[in-house]
């Protein structure tokens, strides 16, 4: 079995003590479903360094802070699948209009939309798991 890590980055803002939560719909060729932002970490290329380079090849944005949420094997032989949060100022802009084979919408959601919205398990646990860290 191939032994491959992946990468979660969930962007969060703060605005008046109210947390939102970025998610990206996956082009109905790939899915159609809603997550964060995904990818696989690279050969030499430590979880915090793959995790920024996600963001930066996604969406582009300036971010205030990188948190390491955590990591749990992801069921690729002794793979992990590393998950991290990023803070961005309430004020960014997003767009999708990057060439992008991804993604089609971005939607900022409450913890519970964003619950609703996300289609697999390991997305919910990773956003429960960050929705305790910043209380």
């Amino acid at each position: 079995m191939i032994t491959q890590d992946t990468l979660q980055v969930i962007v969060f803002s703060i605005h008046q003590k109210e947390v939102k939560y970025l998610l990206l719909r996956r082009i109905p060729a790939k899915g159609g479903f809603w997550q964060p932002i995904t990818g696989r970490k690279e050969k030499n290329e430590s979880p915090k360094d793959g995790a920024l380079r996600e963001l930066q090849e996604e969406l582009g944005i300036p971010i205030q802070k990188i948190i390491d949420v955590d990591n749990f094997p992801n069921g690729q032989g002794e793979g992990k699948d590393y998950i991290f949060a990023a803070e961005v100022l309430p004020s960014v802009e997003i767009r999708l209009d990057r060439p992008s084979v991804e993604h089609d919408h971005y939607q900022w959601c409450t913890y519970q939309e964003a619950r609703t919205l996300l289609y697999w398990p390991q997305y919910t646990k990773a956003l429960d798991r960050l929705k305790r860290m910043i209380k």
